[in-house]
């Protein structure tokens, strides 16, 4: 850490915000559990999802933002979402944690966040340094270089956008709408001809798609809630195979405040649904990557009350919930706040140059936090 980052850790600190890119350095109390989630992220190919126990206020959401860091550090591509029944992400309409998901993912070594990051990282790829395998995948993608079509994908909407993307004349100028369709894919269910216009008709003097007009309306193509959302869900796996073509280990979803589907949905169906999702991404077939929930440790109970209260017993996953694999968090201590205290000593004397240390001992910081 230099100088010059202690300074912005410190004045994160001072407005309650955990310092971002050092999270787990003021990570303290939570060794076993980070060391299980290194393990979970070591095991290559092995997907599905893992609750994050704990209870309020006792840093669930701050574990997501340290397994956030350590997945970017450790080579994969993340998203970090919200779940929010009431606003954008809604965890019974696959189509709008696609968008949200689209919207949040970030990749190492570049800069911002969204959709448009993972197509640069895919453009940017030099083939050059990849493994054999992966080389073979990208030809495949492309049908070697020609763009005309390609089985290679799980959902036509994303061949369409990427191979769009890929054309450096076209990219400035159909970037927005890109970015707009597979942010907010519900905004466009009556603009298909303008997709097709703008990404299909437009650049075919840089490929040759024998396909005619008809039949991407037919299939579909620019519709991510279409077969009951599975076009949504297949979309999502072709951004963890894209990771994994630019170069990385796969995307990471991290979800925060899945019990908003409790609190905030009123409809029994709409909460059934999002309770189907969940264990779809439980199960690891619709979505090949990796998968964090944030919740309270009595989260299983409570879903089930809440189904019971709202007179739904014939849901074929109602023992699911007891059997989702788990990670219980527990509530730091005095010695973890005292660990804690040296560590913004030091930085704030590495910050400020000054012997922090020397003016503030031991013995004072832990007064303080015992007090």
């Amino acid at each position: 850490m230099t100088g010059e980052e202690a300074k912005n850790v410190i004045e994160q600190l001072r407005f309650g915000i955990p310092p971002t890119c050092f999270l787990l350095d003021f990570t303290v109390g939570r060794d076993t559990q980070i060391h299980n989630l290194h393990q979970s992220l070591a095991h290559v190919g092995k997907n599905g999802a893992l609750l994050i126990h704990a209870n309020y206020g006792s840093g669930k959401s701050h574990l997501l933002r340290v397994l956030r860091e350590i997945a970017l550090k450790h080579g994969f591509i993340t998203s970090l979402i919200e779940a929010d029944m009431r606003g954008e992400v809604k965890f019974n309409r696959m189509d709008t944690i696609f968008g949200s998901i689209c919207k949040e993912i970030e990749v190492p070594h570049y800069s911002g966040s969204g959709i448009e990051i993972l197509f640069d990282a895919y453009r940017d790829a030099d083939e050059s340094k990849l493994e054999g395998s992966i080389v073979h995948e990208r030809k495949k993608n492309s049908n070697a270089n020609r763009w005309d079509i390609s089985y290679n994908f799980n959902a036509p909407s994303i061949y369409v956008a990427l191979r769009a993307w890929i054309h450096e004349d076209s990219a400035c100028k159909n970037r927005s709408l890109i970015t707009e369709w597979l942010t907010n894919p519900e905004n466009f269910r009556t603009q298909k001809k303008l997709l097709y216009q703008t990404l299909v008709v437009n650049l075919r003097n840089h490929f040759r798609d024998p396909r005619p007009e008809y039949k991407f309306y037919k299939d579909k193509v620019f519709l991510l809630n279409a077969a009951n959302h599975l076009h949504a869900w297949r979309a999502l796996s072709d951004l963890h195979n894209l990771s994994i073509c630019s170069g990385y280990r796969g995307l990471i979803l991290l979800v925060d405040e899945f019990e908003d589907v409790i609190h905030n949905s009123s409809r029994r169906d709409h909460q059934q649904a999002a309770f189907k999702n969940l264990f779809r991404f439980f199960a690891g077939k619709l979505f090949p990557g990796k998968a964090f929930f944030a919740v309270t440790p009595d989260f299983a109970q409570r879903c089930k009350d809440e189904l019971d209260r709202k007179g739904v017993y014939d849901i074929d996953d109602y023992d699911m919930f007891d059997r989702l694999p788990n990670l219980q968090l527990e509530p730091i201590n005095i010695n973890d706040s005292i660990t804690l205290a040296k560590r913004i000593r030091k930085t704030h004397g590495l910050a400020y140059e000054w012997n922090a240390n020397q003016a503030v001992e031991d013995t004072t910081l832990q007064q303080h936090c015992q007090q």
